[in-house]
């Protein structure tokens, strides 16, 4: 079946929902970036970038 990759690759990614959630959160961010994962092929590079490019918030110890 041609749908078989798309069908792992959602599965991997309903999997990850949570831990990515919580990486945003912590980062300061919106956890609605999250849905950048939905894209296929390219959805953690995305939330990769997205935490590479924004500012992050500055946490005192």
């Amino acid at each position: 079946m041609t749908t078989m990759p798309f069908a792992q690759y959602y599965l991997f990614v309903v999997l990850s929902l949570i831990p990515v959630i919580r990486i945003f959160e912590r980062a300061g961010f919106r956890p609605w970036w999250v849905l950048l994962l939905a894209a296929p092929d390219v959805g953690f590079i995305l939330c990769a970038a997205a935490l590479a490019l924004k500012k992050w918030p500055q946490r005192r110890a």
